[in-house]
């Protein structure tokens, strides 16, 4: 009877500690799977803001032209054509930069300046 008391009790036990084992893997396996999911969640969810920038930056570039024009002029191109401006417009040049003297250098014409 002891014997028979003590091999139910062994078997409870085993089947105890067998079925939480079980458990305890598929809770595992269960947390494994959700933290997989949301890493690819998060990534899938950053590319696509990703892309979307990129796409509104794209669109803003076609919409939006620049009001900056680019040229190249030597000096006496340059003084050619601001002379021009000068006679209808009164402009007022200023001289900036680090320089050793306090003296702040105005013109009123481009071909003052000896640079």
């Amino acid at each position: 009877m002891w014997l028979y008391s003590f091999c139910d009790i062994l078997n409870y036990v085993f089947t105890q500690i067998f079925i939480i084992d079980i458990q305890k893997r598929m809770i595992m396996q269960q947390t494994l799977f959700i933290v997989i999911l949301a890493v690819v969640i998060a990534f899938v969810l950053a590319y696509r803001w990703k892309k979307k920038a990129e796409n509104k930056m794209g669109n803003m570039s076609l919409n939006y032209k620049s009001k900056q024009q680019i040229f190249f002029l030597t000096k006496a191109d340059i003084v050619k054509m601001m002379t021009v401006v000068e006679r209808k417009i009164p402009i007022k040049y200023t001289l900036i930069g680090a320089f050793k003297q306090e003296a702040i250098r105005s013109e009123n014409t481009m071909s003052n300046f000896s640079i």
